[in-house]
């Protein structure tokens, strides 16, 4: 039996909408097309079961929801999401919620996933590799060993977060990449990189770049930006290295961590 609140949840996820400010629904939306004219239909496995009267569709409660075809219980999910929010291990999550690591493993994925979806708005310009060339030293500085991630923050606390390339970055990534989300206004502070230069000088965006070794040059400095990047290598650390074929999930989970970091990891669980 589901709880008042579960079953709020549960209407929440089939509308689409936000669990904070719909604490009273009560009509039944198809999550294939939308539709309202819905009946129950049975249950399945002890969960309720839907017909849609216009395009002929059976669904459940989770149907389009990130607790689809999961048989963890809406009380373990926002355990488990919160518990994910706060950055800790697979091992310490299946001990707390009694359930398989490699099931915490594949649920952490299905979360990054739903986030991954809802910060990426466009389709991505370039194609990170999935794997890296295999060799058994590290080389030193910029490599084709490393994925280069475009991260931008404005005074407004707005960002953007993004893997680009490997190796390198080139003046096309950041054209491609950063540009489209400039305004008439924008003053583009950065490092000395040359190839914020080449893209500033064809776009004709005024640009104040920092001397190497300095955080600092008139009334510009990069103290957002470097507070990120460090924010970025806490939240990393945590994972102890992720792979090049998930690091999109990883970085989408910080990106939402981060935008959010105003609300309880309840508040988020709910919201995600």
């Amino acid at each position: 039996k589901l709880t008042k609140e579960e079953k709020v949840f549960y209407q929440c996820c089939r509308e689409r909408r936000s669990y904070a400010q719909n604490q009273d629904l009560n009509t039944v939306v198809c999550p294939i097309c939308g539709s309202v004219k819905v009946i129950k239909n049975g249950t399945r496995n002890g969960r309720q079961r839907y017909f849609c009267k216009d395009c002929q569709k059976t669904f459940g409660d989770t149907n389009g929801t990130v607790a689809f075809r999961s048989k963890m219980s809406i009380g373990k999910w926002i355990e488990f999401i919160k518990l994910t929010l706060q950055g800790e291990s697979c091992r310490t999550i299946a001990k707390n919620l009694r359930i398989n690591k490699q099931t915490v493993l594949h649920n952490r994925y299905r979360i990054c996933a739903v986030l991954h979806q809802l910060v990426s708005n466009q389709e991505k310009v370039i194609q990170v590799l999935k794997t890296l060339n295999e060799q058994q030293k590290k080389k030193r500085g910029i490599s084709n060993q490393q994925v280069c991630c475009l991260s931008c923050v404005d005074r407004d606390k707005n960002h953007f977060l993004q893997t680009v390339c490997v190796g390198r970055i080139q003046p096309t990534h950041i054209e491609q990449a950063l540009v489209p989300h400039f305004s008439k206004d924008t003053v583009l502070v950065a490092d000395s990189h040359r190839a914020y230069k080449t893209v500033a000088n064809k776009h004709k965006i005024p640009l104040k770049q920092i001397p190497s070794g300095k955080h600092t040059s008139g009334g510009y400095s990069l103290g957002h930006i470097n507070g990120y990047h460090h924010n970025i290598s806490d939240f990393m650390y945590l994972y102890h290295g992720v792979s090049s074929k998930f690091l999109d999930y990883y970085l989408a989970l910080f990106y939402w961590v981060e935008k959010n970091k105003g609300k309880t990891y309840l508040e988020q669980a709910y919201d995600i």
